[in-house]
């Protein structure tokens, strides 16, 4: 207990440093204006604009942040998904808690974890950067279900039918 309450001190702490950094650029740009003053509030405008910038300056880039399509199982599976549950990507790779959304999620992490070949954390890393056990959670939770809901299965195997079918373009 006495780490967990260290722990949420230290938390306090930096919080309110952060806080004490970003108090003078506050007064800065909260200082009252006329409201004909357009200057003043070009100013005010500016000094947003510069902490803004400064901030993501600042802040680290990551390329693994975007998910990684290239696999063509998980590409098909993902539009497949998409289109059959009407939900759009951004929102199955996101952090959405949405009971929809999580099913669709939770379906599409157990197609691409039973027809393509890859492992868990590949499959986590097309789904957001998630954890390797959150799709190994989807996966036995979409397993189980698929033994007692009924129409689950019907929809799973037509879904997987058509994920494996080779769609021929008349053009």
């Amino acid at each position: 207990m006495g780490a967990y309450l260290e722990g949420l001190v230290a938390a306090r702490r930096q919080r309110l440093a952060r806080m004490h950094d970003v108090a003078p650029l506050a007064r800065k740009a909260d200082t009252p204006v006329k409201r004909d003053d357009s200057t003043g509030i070009m100013t005010r405008i500016g000094t947003v604009e510069t902490r803004l910038s400064e901030l993501a300056r600042d802040r680290p880039q990551r390329m693994a942040d975007k998910p990684d399509h290239s696999h063509p199982f998980v590409a098909a599976i993902l539009g497949v998904i998409c289109r059959d549950y009407a939900v759009p990507l951004p929102d199955i790779e996101g952090p959405s808690k949405c009971p929809a959304i999580v099913q669709a999620r939770e379906v599409a992490m157990y197609l691409c974890r039973k027809l393509a070949p890859i492992s868990y954390q590949e499959v986590a890393r097309h789904f957001g950067n998630r954890s390797h056990a959150s799709v190994l959670r989807a996966h036995g939770k979409i397993d189980r279900l698929r033994m007692v809901d009924e129409r689950l299965e019907r929809k799973l195997l037509e879904l997987e039918s058509e994920i494996q079918t080779p769609r021929i373009c008349n053009k």
